[in-house]
């Protein structure tokens, strides 16, 4: 697990790097294109950031992007690095979210046994009406 951990970050900060010598198509509609899809993650990160900080520590989050998706930084993350590799028309960041992407999946399970622990009948139930990753949340007379 810790070498995941270790593989993990340096593929992030790898990205990082080479996003810093990128040059995008500035101008261009494929730049246009990338910078809608990082507002949109930007929007995500924050508000689940914002439900992050204001969630009492006794409950799991549920609200805001955490309505739509149990792992929203996750999905923010990927579209992040898909707004690069659109905007910089960038084959190597498409091969970077696919690998963190591989990392997420593999960690996503993990975390929520933790908070099925931690937060017991409460996650269950909201795993069971929010999607893993991202899609329209089940009513909860539906499950």
């Amino acid at each position: 697990e810790k070498l995941l951990n270790v593989i993990s970050t340096a593929t992030f900060v790898a990205g990082f790097i080479y996003s810093i010598f990128l040059l995008l198509q500035l101008g261009k509609v494929w730049f246009f294109m990338g910078l809608v899809i990082f507002l949109i993650a930007l929007v995500i990160s924050l508000s689940a950031t914002f439900f992050v900080r204001t969630t009492p520590t006794d409950k799991p989050f549920t609200k805001g992007p955490y309505r739509y998706s149990r792992h929203p930084l996750y999905v923010a993350e990927t579209l992040i690095f898909l707004s690069i590799a659109i905007a910089g028309v960038s084959w190597v960041f498409l091969l970077l979210i696919v690998i963190m992407q591989s990392f997420h999946i593999i960690y996503a399970p993990a975390e929520e046994q933790y908070c099925l622990k931690r937060y017991g009948k409460d996650y269950r139930e909201y795993m069971n009406r929010t999607p893993r990753w991202i899609g329209i949340p089940k009513s909860e007379k539906s499950y």
